[in-house]
């Protein structure tokens, strides 16, 4: 909770992070800050950095390693070593020469407690876009997960389904005061 409750401490955080990432030897990407990478004898090592949340791309040895040196520094951590890894709602598998991102058990999460969703072919079809002022609002528990569906679809169309950009741009807009015309 601290570090998202003040406004220096996700970037204390940061400096803490990747001061102990850089006395293990990793520098920054020149492009991206939160990408860090060690080279060891033509392996390339690289950790992603998103608040607090990290992604290690490198051998088991090193995992098991930087494990030990996360652990000794932040005295507990959640670390997952293997070929399938969850992150940031992507499930990422390493195979022999492929990696396959998906958002498929995201989006499954999301839609979950709508079951009774009606299908469309097209995202954004004559449903959206047509205010009917007379619908009534949404009581205040629909309209927390209403909030909180747009916001994980906001995430879901910027990071791999842009199109649903529209249609949840303007899901966005109805968030203030939802109805039940927006719910459907």
């Amino acid at each position: 909770k601290a570090l998202y409750g003040c406004i220096q401490s996700s970037r204390l955080w940061f400096e803490r992070l990747t001061r102990v990432l850089r006395r293990e030897g990793y520098i920054h990407s020149p492009t991206d800050p939160c990408v860090m990478r060690k080279i060891v004898c033509q392996r390339i090592f690289i950790i992603l950095i998103y608040v607090d949340d990290l992604l290690l791309l490198m051998d088991h040895r090193e995992a098991k390693r930087m494990e030990m040196v996360l652990t000794r520094e932040f005295q507990w951590i959640v670390m997952s070593i293997g070929s399938v890894q969850s992150y940031l709602g992507m499930q990422i598998t390493l195979e022999e020469k492929r990696v396959t991102v998906d958002m498929i058990y995201f989006i499954e999460q999301v839609l979950q407690p709508y079951t009774s969703l009606k299908s469309y072919l097209t995202p954004g079809t004559t449903m959206f876009f047509a205010v009917d002022d007379n619908s009534a609002l949404l009581p205040t528990k629909d309209r927390k997960q209403f909030h909180t569906t747009t916001a994980k679809l906001l995430y879901l169309a910027k990071r791999s389904r842009p199109d649903l950009l529209t249609t949840t741009s303007f899901l966005c807009t109805r968030v203030k005061a939802p109805t039940q015309q927006d719910n459907n």
